[in-house]
């Protein structure tokens, strides 16, 4: 018998590390540390974990996906775990393509309604992760809709921080075309005004 735990398990498991027991979700107002302040010993402790499944050539096939969270889980596999796993590496933003894949086939099936807000952000994270300018506005278009749905809810505040994440990347693609915080990653060289924005950044961030 096989000491692997199994799909439905980790999928599982997965969900429980980025918003934490079930009855705790819906009410999420605040950053988890592991989403945007994660340590090197997270990150090493995801890839203890996860890193076979991203391994495989047939990474995810085997995982759930016939309720909304195993479809949520199968995103955070593609969108989230990479960027753990991989950081600072081209391969993090090798799983981009399929995360919004797996996306747009969730928000297909409804799934914009089956979530709790902090949920819900997450499974709109591919797109925000997305080059493309037209894909960014959409979703800052699809955050205005959320944030007037729950204009009362206690997780209000952590849609606002998302959009103003997204708005400063639409920024960046409407000037540079491209993300150029991804460049060193990706191996692509700066341009000169690239350059110069990065450094002006690196510089703020020191003070």
């Amino acid at each position: 018998m096989s000491g692997h735990p199994s799909p439905n398990a980790l999928a599982a498991s997965l969900l429980t590390l980025w918003f934490g027991p079930e009855g705790e979700r819906d009410a999420l107002s605040t950053p988890k540390p592991l989403w945007f302040r994660a340590t090197e010993a997270d990150d090493q402790a995801l890839r203890d974990r996860f890193l076979p499944t991203l391994g495989d050539r047939n990474a995810g096939r085997d995982w759930p996906r016939e309720r909304a969270r195993d479809r949520l889980a199968r995103v955070l596999l593609f969108d989230q775990l990479p960027r753990h796993l991989f950081r600072g590496q081209a391969r993090a933003f090798a799983y981009d393509r399929l995360a919004r894949t797996e996306a747009a086939a969730a928000l297909a099936r409804g799934d914009a309604h089956a979530h709790a807000p902090a949920l819900l952000l997450f499974l709109l994270m591919p797109f925000r992760h997305s080059e493309d300018l037209a894909t960014v506005c959409r979703l800052r278009a699809t955050y205005a809709r959320l944030t007037r749905r729950w204009s009362d809810h206690p997780s209000r505040s952590l849609m606002e921080d998302f959009d103003r994440s997204a708005a400063a990347l639409e920024r960046r693609l409407r000037r540079f075309g491209r993300d150029p915080l991804r460049n060193a990653a990706l191996g692509r060289l700066n341009r000169p005004e690239e350059g110069e924005f990065l450094a002006k950044r690196l510089k703020r961030r020191s003070v």
